[in-house]
């Protein structure tokens, strides 16, 4: 994305954001407007999703974000999330500065990020998926994901809304919300003590800490970071 930036504040900037002025000053000469938004939104979503594909591989394939040795911040979803939220600002920007037509901007900068997003989304459903599975001591990974889109993403994302649809988004986010009532209501459960599961918790008796224990220390020196940071 930064090589992108750079490039694009060149001269083949300047060349394309003439061209663009030219074309749609055109009208008055040669008697008809020319709508470029087509080849605009077949070039850069082909070059967006391309940009931000490695990304969602490694959401795939990463296993940083499973299991209680989760180290904050770690998760491969949040760089994903961050850099996917500076590519929207960023096509934006070029869209502003090459197409004068509000219009016509809007349309290419919906076509142009819809398979990039599409992609997102799915890589985000897959993760929430894998925490829905897991236990809830494994899944403070999904803390992370909210708190970085509730701290850095949701201001910006809910602006350029009101020009792009991007409900699908919140959407996703509002399910990952989902599943972190989910292990509140289970985390509860084990505190207050299941019958079915913990008829009777007996202190050891060599010192050892009990397993409830462990994960009500855990669970809640995680949630204390996230909320502090």
């Amino acid at each position: 994305m930064e090589n992108d930036s750079e490039l694009m504040t060149t001269a083949s900037m300047k060349q394309l954001s003439q061209l663009s002025t030219y074309i749609a000053s055109s009208e008055k000469e040669i008697g008809y407007s020319v709508d470029f938004t087509k080849p605009y939104i077949e070039i850069r979503s082909a070059f967006l999703q391309r940009s931000l594909h490695p990304l969602s591989q490694a959401v795939q394939l990463s296993e940083k974000h499973q299991g209680i040795s989760y180290e904050k911040g770690s998760s491969e979803f949040l760089k994903y999330t961050e850099c996917y939220t500076k590519m929207l600002e960023s096509e934006y920007k070029f869209a502003e500065q090459i197409m004068g037509n509000e219009q016509r901007r809007a349309a290419a900068i919906k076509g142009s990020i819809i398979p990039a997003t599409i992609e997102y989304i799915a890589a985000g459903k897959q993760l929430n998926a894998v925490a829905k599975r897991l236990n809830y001591t494994e899944t403070t990974f999904v803390f992370d994901i909210i708190e970085k889109y509730d701290r850095e993403c949701m201001l910006y994302l809910e602006d350029l809304a009101q020009i792009v649809p991007l409900n699908d988004i919140q959407d996703m986010v509002n399910s990952f919300k989902l599943t972190v009532l989910r292990n509140f209501y289970e985390f509860m459960e084990d505190i207050r003590g299941r019958k079915e599961v913990n008829p009777q918790i007996n202190l050891s008796s060599d010192g050892t800490v009990h397993e409830m224990t462990s994960n009500v220390s855990f669970f809640f020196f995680f949630f204390g970071i996230c909320s502090v940071t």
